[in-house]
């Protein structure tokens, strides 16, 4: 799978935090694939990315494999952008609704072509 060859060190990270979890559906079976990395990790402490994707593959369930390459592809999409978490006031909030509606487009797409289409003096 060519999305599990990127950013080995977030899906290491997303496997440590399901090993942390008590109970999940994404591993076969956790208890034996914790078993596998701890030897994977004793044998060579920076084992290959092959070796990590073959160990991905054979332990995690249909549900695992889906949620990690959704967690790579959620990580690659913020890199390129800045997330911007902001309060509207309700009429705002409802004309962007509108141009949602009106346009088809995606609310993060007409926030983007607004600002775009600005300059400093609309805001004079």
């Amino acid at each position: 799978m060519n999305v599990l060859k990127k950013f080995p060190d977030i899906q290491k990270k997303w496997l440590m935090n399901q090993f942390a979890k008590e109970t999940n559906d994404v591993f076969l079976d956790r208890e034996q694939a914790l078993k596998e990395y701890n030897i994977m990790e004793a044998k060579n402490h920076s084992f290959s990315h092959e070796d990590f994707e073959e160990f991905l593959l054979k332990n995690l369930s249909k549900s695992g494999i889906k949620k990690i390459i959704m967690t790579i592809r959620v990580h690659s999409s913020r890199l390129n952008s800045t997330r911007l978490q902001t309060e509207l006031k309700p009429e705002n909030k409802s004309k962007l609704d509108q141009l949602a509606i009106d346009t088809g487009k995606s609310k993060k797409t007409i926030i983007n072509m607004l600002i775009e289409k600005s300059s400093a003096s609309d805001f004079k």
